[in-house]
């Protein structure tokens, strides 16, 4: 994503990212996508920000694609709004499904 539609940490924060220990050394160094595994750059990746594990009591800074920040956020957005009470009422009025909406439609 181009810089003028930088995404708040907090949002990309809602992301699921695959399973640490299933991850190649390239995607947790942020070298490939997180999720499809493609060669980055700094033109192509987004920064999905620190992502703390304390079980293995380090960080990594994991970095993905756009296609795959879209589809993880349409994702998180489906998730999410299934268990949310102000997204059943009224969706455009959720803080987190708007967030959600707006990774998509950057991601595009």
């Amino acid at each position: 994503m181009p810089p003028e539609t930088a995404t708040s940490p907090s949002t990309l924060a809602l992301l699921s990212l695959p399973p640490h220990a299933k991850l190649a050394q390239a995607q947790t160094r942020g070298a490939s996508c997180v999720w499809c595994g493609i060669r980055l750059d700094t033109a192509t990746a987004v920064d999905l920000g620190e992502r703390r594990h304390d079980r293995y009591a380090y960080s990594t800074f994991p970095r993905a694609c756009a296609g795959c920040v879209g589809t993880a956020a349409d994702r998180a957005l489906r998730a999410h709004a299934g268990l949310c009470e102000q997204c059943v009422d009224d969706g455009a009025r959720c803080e987190i499904a708007t967030a959600l909406r707006q990774l998509i439609e950057a991601s595009r």
